[in-house]
Formats: C-alpha cells, structure tokens, sequence
C-alpha cells in the first residue's frame, strides 16, 4: 500500500515521541513501552520471516478472487501476492507483540491473505483461541499450508466471504479480545464489520485497522470508529489504527511515531 508523502509528513509532525515522552495516559505509556518497543521473541520472528523468504522466491501462482481490498481477479504469481498483501516485518512485530503483552483469549481476523499476519497473531500468544476468515479458496489453501508449514494449530480459518461467516463466528468466539480488520479497505464495509463486531467485543478489547491512511475512504472510516461513543482510546499508528473500548478512562486520541 502507497501512501502519499504530505499524509506521512503529517503524521510525523502531530506524533508523540516513539518511547512514549509526553503520553499522560499510564495505560497508553505502559502500552508503548511493553507492547509497541518490545523487541519479542527472536525466534518466532525468525521463523516468520524464514517462510516470508520462501514465499517470495515461490514461482508459482494462485487464482485470486478479490473481496474488497481493490486488488485485480485472476492468476497472480504467489511472490508478488505476498510481497504486496502481507503485512511487513516491522508492522507484524507489531501483531506479535499486542498479543504477547495484552494476551488475547480470543483472536479474529478478517483477510487472511497468505497467512503472515495472522502467524505474528496467534504466535504472539499461543494460547489465544483464533479464527481468520478469507473469502479466496486459493488464498486460505496457501494460508492453511503455511499453518501447516511453521507448525500452527490455535487458528481456524474459515473460506467464506465475510458476510456470510461473519455472524456464525461470532458465536463460535463468545466473545472478541482482539479483532484484526484487513480483508476490505472500503468505506462502507469497514464501518459495517466494525459495527457488527462490536457488540461481541469485551471490555478490555483492541481493534486494529490497518492501512488507515491508505486512501480516503479508509481515512474516513477510520475518523468515524475513533470518535464512537463506545470507543475510549484511538491510537494513530500511520499504516495502522487501534481502538479500545475501556470504561473509566476518559475518551483520548493519540497519534504516536511507530
């Protein structure tokens, strides 16, 4: 995803320090400094990284079929698929370490894609129960032999289109400790799963959005999830969004160097 440089130019300007100098909020600060700079486990990232690698030397193709994220239909080799979809390695720290600090029982994902992000996922935090629904039957069989591959088995995939899975997992979770939207980048449909996740999300919930700033109707959505009344706390990361629904904290909106 390109993003202009005035937008990233912005964002450096109104940011708070990396390390968190000048955040007044102790659950923000503590935030940014165990979750957002910790430095993870060294050898479950080179294991993600190990199958990236493998993934962008693969000469072979898939068939995609695309549900929203603006990509095009039809055969797409699968290095270029990965190198274009997936989250990086800096941003899938990320994944790893919000899981790892904040300990998610319950994990869900809409866009699978090869599988990248959700490996950080669910690895950051083994013994979270997680779903990953992927609309592409080609993309969720590549994703589920990369499972296979590194040796993961607390994430079900499911090869659905959103709208017709999304309510039945809902009620497979119970509940949402930690959703990861980023299988449509559309205004309309962003707001919809957002609104349809968020009855089921618990108290001490983190939604995260990626690609916020990637274009205008994404900066729009991303506007309206963050002054919801239900959402206490948006954290402003440039490619990714993070919301928490926390009560007792008053409504704040942090944009922070990552």
């Amino acid at each position: 995803m390109k993003y202009g440089l005035g937008k990233y130019l912005n964002y450096l300007l109104f940011s708070h320090h990396k390390y968190g100098h000048g955040i007044h909020s102790p659950f923000v600060y503590d935030l940014i400094r165990n979750a957002f700079n910790s430095k993870g486990n060294k050898k479950d990232f080179e294991l993600i990284l190990a199958l990236r690698r493998v993934l962008i030397s693969d000469k072979g193709f898939i068939t995609r079929k695309d549900f929203g994220s603006g990509n095009k239909n039809g055969k797409t080799k699968v290095a270029d698929f990965v190198k274009n979809s997936s989250v990086t390695p800096r941003y899938g720290k990320l994944l790893y370490n919000l899981a790892a600090y904040l300990k998610p029982e319950t994990i869900l994902e809409l866009g699978t894609a090869a599988g990248i992000s959700s490996s950080y996922l669910a690895m950051g935090n083994p013994s979270a129960k997680m779903v990953s629904i992927e609309g592409c039957i080609e993309t969720a069989q590549l994703a589920q032999n990369n499972f296979n591959r590194i040796g993961l088995r607390n994430i079900t995939l499911v090869n659905s289109p959103f709208d017709e899975i999304l309510q039945l997992s809902f009620f497979d979770l119970v509940k949402i400790d930690m959703a990861f939207f980023d299988g449509n980048h559309l205004y309309e449909p962003t707001l919809r799963y957002f609104s349809q996740s968020l009855p089921y999300a618990s108290e001490n919930a983190v939604f995260i959005f990626d690609d916020i700033h990637g274009s205008e109707e994404m900066e729009k959505a991303w506007n309206e999830i963050r002054q919801h009344e239900k959402v206490s706390i948006s954290i402003d990361l440039f490619r990714m969004g993070l919301v928490f629904f926390r009560k007792g904290i008053e409504k704040q909106h942090f944009i922070i160097r990552y």
